[in-house]
Order: structure tokens, then sequence, then C-alpha cells
């Protein structure tokens, strides 16, 4: 069973989910995030396993996506912390929540999630293919778009909208990249204590293998990576 659910980050802006019910509760939650110009629309088959597998599982949009607040002009690593942040203290408060959290995070998403732990408590993490180093990802790679970019203020990319599968190009500022530089990855990643499984493709193109080898080189333990043969991005 699944039902649409809404809540509010800590500025009053809505976030919209999907919260999948096991079939006894409480149970463990999971909270599932996607990744770049992604929505909660491509979770469903994991959170639907999930649910099935006895846990809580919560798929929501960040900002900018899907049926969240913002605009996709104005979205950054920041306000998805933040908006993951609510989206923990939303699951918390759930009557079928007995306190045990895990959350997993795609790409961008599995980013998020590292940033989120370095500063809060969460017994398990599951980041898959997650970007570690913004400057080294194909959308990043060429100096001379990247410039364009910033002479420009804005970049567009092809984004998943409200209705599902769709997508549109939409703008997005060059105050995305230099809200990313903010965050220095391998200090962070020091100060994460929860138990990570790390998931990658060692065919990656868009963030490749050596993302996941750079968080597994700077995290403590327990921490496994466990690298799919021939997978991709998808």
């Amino acid at each position: 069973m699944q039902r649409r659910v809404v809540f509010k980050n800590s500025k009053g802006q809505t976030l919209v989910g999907i919260l999948h019910m096991p079939k006894r509760t409480p149970a463990p939650g999971v909270i599932v995030c996607h990744g770049f110009t992604s929505s909660k629309y491509t979770k469903r088959e994991i959170c639907d396993f999930f649910a099935q597998n006895g846990f809580l599982a919560l798929r929501f949009d960040f900002n900018g996506h899907g049926e969240s607040y913002g605009s996709f002009r104005g979205m950054t690593i920041t306000k998805c912390v933040s908006d993951l942040q609510a989206a923990v203290k939303f699951i918390k408060k759930q009557k079928e929540f007995n306190g045990k959290l895990g959350i997993t995070g795609t790409s961008m998403g599995g980013q998020v999630i590292m940033v989120y732990a370095a500063g809060n408590s969460v017994d398990a993490l599951i980041p898959v293919c997650p970007a570690f180093n913004w400057e080294r990802e194909s959308i990043m790679e060429d100096s001379k778009i990247i410039e364009e970019w910033k002479k420009n203020g804005t970049r567009y990319f092809c984004v998943r909208i409200k209705k599902g599968s769709k997508k549109e190009n939409k703008p997005l500022s060059y105050g995305f990249v230099l809200d990313c530089c903010k965050y220095d990855m391998k200090y962070l990643t020091r100060k994460v204590k929860s138990s990570v499984l790390l998931i990658h493709g060692d065919k990656d193109k868009s963030v490749p293998l050596s993302h996941s080898e750079m968080y597994c080189k700077n995290l403590g333990k327990p921490k496994k990576l466990v690298v799919i043969k021939g997978a991709g991005h998808n």
C-alpha cells in the first residue's frame, strides 16, 4: 500500500512524496532520494521492494524537481540537504516508524545523503553511484561549457516534470556550481559515523567508479563497496 504525502521544510516550503507501507508496523524506515534532474517517479520499484521486505519507505521530490517547491533554476545541494532533513523529521513522526532509519540516494542524491550524515545520526546509508566531486562529472568536465554557463548565468538541462516520465528543458543557475564547490567531501565523509554500503557500476560514464572509491577511502568502518560489472549510471 502507498499514499501521497505532503510535508514542509524548515522554511515552510512544500515537499511532496509517496509513503510505501509494509504489511507489519511499526517498521524500520528508509528514505529514497532521487538524482539530478530526476524525481520520485523513478523510485517506485525500489520503494515497493523495501515495503515488501518490511520497511516503511519514503520517496520524495527535491526542490525544483517533480511536485516539490521551487524552480529548477534555483536548485542547490544545500537546499536538497535541507529537504532531506525535513523528510527525516516527517518519517520519524509516523506511527508506523519503529525508530531505525536508513537512507539511500542515487547520483546527486547519493552526495546529499552523505552531506546530511556528516552532521546527523543515521543507522545505515546506501549511496548508489554517488557524486563526490562535481568538477569531475560529465556535466561539469567541459571547461568551455562551464565558462559559457558562468557567463550566461544559466544552463539548460532535461528535467523530469510533474506528470512523471515526461521531461522538458529547464534552466539552472550557475549558483548551483558555486554551491557545490562549498562542500569538501573528503572532510565531510570522514565525519560520517553510519554503516555505509556503496554501490556503483564499473561502466558509469556520468559519475565514474572513482567517486565511490574516494568515498570508500575516506569512510570509517563499517563500510563496503559493491561494484556491478557492466553497469552504467542508470
